[in-house]
């Protein structure tokens, strides 16, 4: 049971980062305002705190507290992520590729630990 909480958690600690970053994904959900300067402002306002839930539901060791905060990531970060919510899409989709891994990579561990038993 305590197996199949923990991989839940990381699960959804995952999905969290991957629905927030398909959000500001312009080509694959046409949400009306989300490309407005308000729907930007919520977008990358709301990046650390999608990040600190996703992190906290996961478990999985933070490398990068620069990425946690969604501050001095990337350079250009001062104007584009508030400007536009292209970047939005692209800092938190590579955010969420990178706990993806992290997921594939435990879960794998835990079917090859069971496998050799």
């Amino acid at each position: 049971m305590k197996t199949t909480i923990n991989v839940l958690g990381k699960v959804f600690g995952v999905v969290i980062k991957i629905i927030y970053a398909f959000l500001w994904q312009e080509k694959y959900l046409a949400i009306p305002g989300i490309n407005s300067p308000v729907g930007i402002l919520v977008g990358a306002t709301g990046l650390p705190w999608a990040n600190n839930v996703s992190d906290a539901l996961s478990g999985f060791p933070i490398s990068d507290f620069n990425v946690q905060s969604s501050s001095g990531v990337y350079p250009g970060e001062e104007k584009c992520k508030w400007e536009q919510a292209h970047s939005i899409w692209h800092e938190m989709s590579a955010n969420g590729f990178m706990d993806l891994v992290l997921m594939c990579d435990y879960i794998n561990k835990m079917t090859v630990f069971h496998y050799y038993e």
